[in-house]
């Protein structure tokens, strides 16, 4: 027979756990040590929550969410403080991909810092590739090394996304216009 559980010390247990993550949090100096902190709690409780029984990985559970909340809200606040930019992605939410090439999306970037309707046109470069990265799950590091690829295609050729776009968007409205309209 196993030696018996006090539900009411695992209790008091949490909530001491709770207190220690959350109050670390707050005396913290750097981000990526708390990060680090919290990951290595994660790998600790995901371990352990296999080996005990009903009643105790039920506590276990909740502390490894409460410690997964706090990893991604503290990945979110590295990522605003790098960037300047809030980009609050929960890993939950269903992510977008880019599926196209890497140098369409190098040159659908550029286009963007380029129009100027971000932030006021006061956004770098690095900043939109860091906040598109993100959205989009992929890392282009070297993204002037692509534009330099860009550059070297035909005159009339250069922007072959952005003229596809234009094309595609054009016969859409095209035929939306020829649709007889709904009333």
């Amino acid at each position: 027979m196993g030696a018996e559980i006090n539900l009411q010390a695992l209790d008091s247990d949490y909530d001491e756990f709770v207190r220690l993550v959350f109050s670390t949090g707050k005396s913290a100096i750097y981000k990526d040590e708390y990060h680090n902190l919290l990951s290595y709690t994660h790998v600790e409780l995901s371990c352990l929550t296999a080996e005990y029984n009903k009643n105790t990985s039920f506590y276990l559970e909740k502390a490894l969410e409460l410690v997964n909340k706090q990893i991604e809200f503290v990945e979110q606040q590295m990522f605003a403080e790098q960037t300047g930019i809030d980009c609050p992605l929960k890993p939950n939410t269903k992510r977008l991909r880019w599926t196209g090439k890497l140098l369409d999306y190098v040159e659908w970037v550029y286009a963007l810092h380029e129009i100027l309707n971000l932030n006021g046109g006061r956004v770098k470069l690095k900043t939109l590739f860091d906040v598109f990265n993100r959205v989009f799950g992929i890392k282009v590091k070297d993204f002037s090394q692509y534009f330099r690829n860009i550059r070297t295609r035909k005159k009339g050729d250069r922007t072959t996304l952005l003229d596809m776009q234009k094309q595609l968007l054009t016969e859409r409205m095209e035929e939306a216009d020829n649709k007889p309209s709904q009333k």
